[in-house]
């Protein structure tokens, strides 16, 4: 079940709405403990995934539910209906207890206990943007996940500066841009903070160039991958005609895996 309301007011020549929302969900316990496990996984808690039915992504379990969520969005909206702010709070109440898990790690959860998770976004000119998010959990009284971020996109170029905390796992910073140069040239870089460890988590770079026919990515990058901290250095390129091929990512979205 999914029902809200929407309200609207003039306000600084623009516009205001109130959006509350109530959303509730049932699924039945089933015994699914003869069936494999091969690709399923329980998704991250946020704001939007309040509103989903499945806690887990794949279809290997259906995880038994029957909670409620309560939330309201306001939205600043310019003259010609354009966003320039939106806040969003909401709470998740489960009301009886969950028997389905994926692992003997995970923890379900019982009756009474809830989630809180608030979103702002914000627009403050035409190329600058944020968004921040934090969640509580019931069996803490203090936030347990944070999510903020600021970029830039303009035409030829963007960066992204961000920070996450994960409570008793991990606090990072991170940061990617990327530039488009000159005669099908473009740049790109990333980098990743560990704030615990005070240590880099991973740095790349990368040159891409393209033109009416082919084009080229060179990337490298520099990362941790064992437990034991030791920095993991590669190196790649790849090379694609055009109308036979076409790269599959942005040579952003390659050198920047973690972010």
């Amino acid at each position: 079940m999914d029902s809200g309301l929407f309200f609207e007011r003039p306000l600084g020549g623009g516009r205001q709405t109130l959006e509350p929302r109530l959303y509730y969900v049932y699924t039945p316990y089933r015994d699914q403990g003869d069936i494999p496990v091969f690709d399923s996984g329980l998704m991250n808690f946020t704001y939007n995934r309040m509103f989903q039915e499945r806690r887990y992504a794949g279809p290997d379990r259906i995880g038994d539910t029957s909670r409620l969520t309560a939330a309201v969005t306001t939205r600043l909206l310019t003259a010609d209906g354009r966003e320039r702010l939106s806040a969003s709070l909401g709470q998740v109440i489960y009301l009886k207890d969950q028997q389905v898990i994926l692992t003997s790690q995970e923890r379900p959860f019982k009756r009474g206990d809830y989630r809180i998770a608030g979103l702002l976004r914000g627009r403050l000119n035409e190329g600058l943007s944020s968004r921040a998010e934090l969640q509580w959990f019931s069996e803490q009284d203090r936030p347990e996940r944070a999510n903020v971020q600021l970029e830039y996109s303009r035409n030829r170029g963007s960066a992204n500066l961000s920070y996450r905390f994960r409570r008793s796992q991990s606090e990072q910073l991170g940061a990617v841009g990327a530039v488009d140069l000159k005669r099908g040239w473009e740049l790109a870089g990333a980098w990743l903070y560990s704030l615990q460890g005070q240590h880099t988590l991973e740095r790349s770079i990368g040159v891409g160039y393209s033109s009416c026919c082919w084009s080229l990515q060179l990337f490298g990058r520099q990362y941790i991958n064992d437990i034991g901290g030791d920095l993991t250095n590669s190196v790649g390129f790849q090379f694609a005609l055009k109308g036979l091929s076409a790269p599959k990512q942005t040579l952003k979205q390659r050198i920047t895996p973690l972010l």
